[in-house]
């Protein structure tokens, strides 16, 4: 099948050379035509502060709390903010000083229907096509080994990609603080809930210590009263312990409220392009020749009866 091919090339040169000198200029001149775009690009990873992730040792205050949904709730993913909707609608609304505008004005987006003029769901439409326009330019990565982060972008603009690639950091970097502030103020918010908890606990039960012990004079002479004061000590001491390490806890989480929030390091800052990342002039070019060479082999086939009749003996 390969040789009756290499065949029609022989026998048509010409034909085929013209025909990819063609080619290559028409698809060379449509490849300028396409509106380039430039890449900038960021890599970052999360540092946590550990400083009062604990106060040494697990204490009772700890097993009390770990079935607290506060205690226990889960890292907030940074590929959540990425791949947040809400995140991508208040950044295209956002002034861009490189452009002059915003996104949705810049790429003048336009709903589809004409017969929908009702402001509220135009702006939805708008608003859809371009997060979608504004996802098909971003890409991610995460490397689960090393926990590094890199965002890139392709935008028609050299300096309004690298102006996005940190506005979006920076709004990414926002609200993971912010998240985590409230987690943090949520979990001190439950250390006062639950202290305030226990100190009332233990300040009935010491009262109802003390309340015995006057009531009761002639303890050593009574084994049921020792037995009844054993155990109300027990329980003094359990909830008192319990209460100075809930406190300890409270404190150092009040401590380290503003401490313990995690911070983005940059590894690579974004730069502008030195060069198009789009389109792929040469693998345009290419394809194209590859497409007119068939093309042009299936039309000789098409033109010429005893290539059709060697075609059907190869088949």
């Amino acid at each position: 099948m390969l040789s009756f091919f290499i065949k029609i090339l022989k026998d048509n040169q010409l034909f085929f050379v013209k025909l990819i000198l063609a080619t290559f200029v028409f698809s060379s001149i449509f490849s300028i035509f396409i509106e380039p775009r430039y890449n900038s690009r960021i890599s970052f990873y999360v540092k946590k502060n550990d400083a009062g992730s604990g106060i040494g040792s697990f204490d009772l205050s700890q097993l009390m709390l770990s079935g607290s949904p506060v205690v226990n709730s889960h890292d907030f993913n940074i590929i959540d903010i990425i791949e947040s909707n809400d995140v991508y609608e208040s950044i295209l609304y956002s002034q861009f000083d490189s452009i002059n505008s915003n996104l949705i004005d810049f790429w003048n987006i336009k709903p589809f229907s004409i017969f929908n003029n009702n402001e509220s769901n135009q702006y939805r439409t708008i608003t859809n096509i371009a997060i979608k326009k504004l996802k098909s330019r971003i890409s991610f990565n995460e490397n689960r080994k090393s926990g590094l982060i890199s965002i890139s972008v392709n935008l028609e603009n050299k300096s309004l990609s690298k102006e996005f690639i940190e506005v979006f950091y920076t709004r990414i970097s926002d609200l993971l603080i912010e998240v985590n502030s409230k987690k943090m103020q949520d979990k001190v918010s439950y250390y006062n809930q639950i202290t305030s908890e226990y100190k009332s606990n233990l300040d009935s039960k010491e009262n109802e210590l003390i309340e015995f012990l006057v009531t009761n004079k002639n303890i050593q002479s009574s084994e049921v009263l020792k037995a009844e004061r054993n155990r109300l000590e027990r329980q003094v001491n359990i909830l008192s312990t319990t209460y100075y390490s809930l406190l300890t806890e409270l404190e150092v989480s009040k401590v380290n409220q503003s401490d313990s929030l995690p911070l983005l390091v940059i590894l690579d800052a974004p730069k502008e392009a030195h060069k198009k990342s789009y389109p792929p002039r040469k693998l345009i070019v290419l394809v194209s020749i590859i497409v007119a060479v068939f093309i042009g082999l299936f039309y000789k086939i098409l033109i010429n009866n005893s290539l059709k009749k060697e075609l059907r003996d190869f088949i």
